[in-house]
Parts: C-alpha cells; sequence; structure tokens
C-alpha cells in the first residue's frame, strides 16, 4: 500500500480500481478487523514499565534495534538527526511533538542514525524534554566517557553531538544570524558541530525514501504509526537492492 498509495482504504477493493495484490489476499472488513484489533502485547495482562511510555509496541522496537545492530559499522561519518512521523491522535504525554519548522510539524519525534546514503542504522523515540541549564550562544561542554565524547553547544537552543574523533577543545567560527543587529555574527563552535553539519545529511536521505513509500491510511492509533514506521525502515534496505538490480 506504500507503493501504490490510494487516498482512501476502500478503494484497493473497490471497483474499477481494485488492487489485486491486496484484494485477493484478504477481504477488505478482514483487514480494517485486524488493523483496529492489532496489539503488540496483551494490555489486559501486561503490566507497563514503570519508565517505558512505549510499552505497548516495545517488542517491535526491540526487535528492529537488534536488526540495526547487526548492521556492519564502516570507518566513516554517520547522520544523527530527529525525524517527524506524521500523527495527530491521542498518546501518552510527551510523545507527541509539534516543531512549526518541519515540513509535517505533529507527530511522534524519533532521533535516528543513519549512515551517509540513508541507511538507517539506530534510532530513540522521544519521551519528552528536561529542563535545560541556561548557556549562553557559542559556550559548549563536554562529556568523555571511555572514547567518546558528548559535546552540548549553545546555539539558538542547545545542540548535542557524540564523536570518537573530535573533541570540544578543537573549535571553529560558525556564521549565525543574529537578529539582534539584523546580520551574520561569527560564534565559536566546537569543530563536531561542523563535522557534523557537513555529513548530517543521510537523515535527510532516508526521509526522503520513507516519503515515497508512505502509507496515509488514517488511524488514532499511535502504536500502528509507529509500527508502519518500523515496517518502511526494515524494507528500506530490500527496495534499495531492487533498484540496483533493476539498473544492471
Amino acid at each position: 500500500m506504500g507503493v501504490i498509495s490510494y487516498p482512501r482504504l476502500y478503494m484497493y477493493w473497490r471497483d474499477g480500481m481494485r488492487l489485486d495484490i491486496v484484494a485477493k489476499i484478504m477481504a477488505r472488513e478482514r483487514f480494517k478487523t485486524l488493523r483496529s484489533a492489532f496489539h503488540v502485547v496483551d494490555s489486559d495482562t501486561a503490566e507497563p514499565g514503570s519508565n517505558s511510555t512505549l510499552w505497548k509496541i516495545q517488542p517491535i522496537l526491540d526487535r528492529v534495534k537488534r536488526a540495526c545492530d547487526r548492521l556492519e559499522r564502516q570507518s566513516g561519518f554517520y547522520s544523527i538527526d530527529e525525524q517527524m512521523l506524521p500523527f495527530s491522535g491521542v498518546c501518552p504525554r510527551g510523545l507527541r511533538q509539534v516543531i512549526k519548522s518541519k515540513p509535517r510539524p505533529q507527530g511522534l519525534e524519533i532521533f535516528v542514525a543513519t549512515t551517509h546514503d540513508g541507511l538507517m542504522i539506530d534510532f530513540e523515540v522521544y519521551r519528552g524534554s528536561e529542563p535545560d541549564r541556561r548557556m549562553k550562544r557559542g559556550e559548549s561542554q563536554q562529556f568523555v566517557c571511555d572514547d567518546i565524547v558528548v559535546v552540548k553547544w549553545m546555539d539558538n537552543k542547545s545542540v548535542l553531538v557524540a564523536s570518537n574523533c573530535t573533541s570540544a577543545d578543537d573549535t571553529v567560527f560558525l556564521k549565525r544570524w543574529d537578529k539582534s543587529c539584523t546580520g551574520y555574527n561569527d560564534v565559536s563552535a566546537p569543530k563536531t558541530i561542523a563535522n557534523y553539519n557537513r555529513h548530517m545529511g543521510g537523515v535527510d536521505i532516508l526521509d526522503q525514501s520513507m516519503e515515497y513509500y508512505r502509507t496515509f491510511i488514517k488511524t488514532r492509533k499511535w502504536t500502528l504509526k509507529l509500527k508502519d514506521m518500523m515496517a518502511m525502515t526494515i524494507s528500506q534496505p530490500l527496495r534499495k537492492l531492487i533498484i540496483l538490480s533493476s539498473c544492471v
């Protein structure tokens, strides 16, 4: 349904528009019943984790994460960025976010790590914000654990990046817009930030790839939205393989 997208679900079974690859496998009413009754865990007997907002769909998330962990990691640059999964229904507090600057401003926010060509290798569903210590623009902090350094840098908002090759001690100057003087100023920033800006396009490629095959079946269940997103993520490497094979 993500490859051949109809604006209404019933159209896949409708005379004149019927899509046999869907309609012959399952009757429409059965599909709707199974979709509406879809559960990953038994809500009547399962006890939600004390700190897990995502307990209703956690088994699927864990399986996809394990699959991501098995992907080969090669030396090079990786992208980490936020991704919005469109959703306007009811969900646990803190899950649904509104970011007006995004093409799809309302939905579930997911932080995604990808290769430079858009293959997802890790993800984390955002569950709500925490208080942020006030810093001045251009200030930074770093936290070191073994050979990983996490840098927090203040731009208009705080920015967090992690690196195993550059620390906050290596600084550069970036051009940033200053509303007070209506012009660009040089702002001190860790070199890690500059590297991130240079190689952050992988998540954008993933977004573009998923947009091509996004299903537009409406649902008020946030669990179904996340399940559909995981399905698209799993099928992404297969789609790339099919495209490459067709070009040979």
